[in-house]
């Protein structure tokens, strides 16, 4: 999506990239929306891990998400708000995942941390 909002090469290859971020990040909804229905049906522990309503609000999130993305490709692929939406999305989840992996190696025993 980077390319598309600064505006870097060919349209049409730039809106493209977009395309698959947007195809990503469904693949992604659906491996993660697989990951909670099996960990919560099919594990001894599935209840504890994922409560009634951590579940329910990820079916919820999921099933809105994935439906959106295909018909916003085939409709505004070349829509500018749309390569910014993209961007945006993804440097979030970017944020996110560098800031949980920090969180995971800090030592909570020492007050410093």
């Amino acid at each position: 999506c980077l390319p598309a909002i600064l505006n870097i090469g060919d349209p049409k290859d730039c809106s493209s990239l977009v395309c698959v971020g947007i195809l990503s990040e469904m693949g992604w909804e659906i491996q993660d929306l697989l990951k909670i229905f099996y960990k919560r049906l099919f594990t001894p522990t599935g209840k504890v891990e994922v409560p009634d309503f951590l579940f329910s609000m990820m079916v919820f999130h999921h099933s809105l998400t994935l439906p959106l993305g295909v018909p916003t490709v085939l409709r505004y692929r070349n829509l500018r708000t749309l390569h910014w939406l993209c961007f945006e999305l993804q440097w979030s989840g970017v944020v996110t995942v560098i800031v949980a992996e920090y969180c995971k190696i800090l030592d909570v025993t020492k007050r410093g941390q």
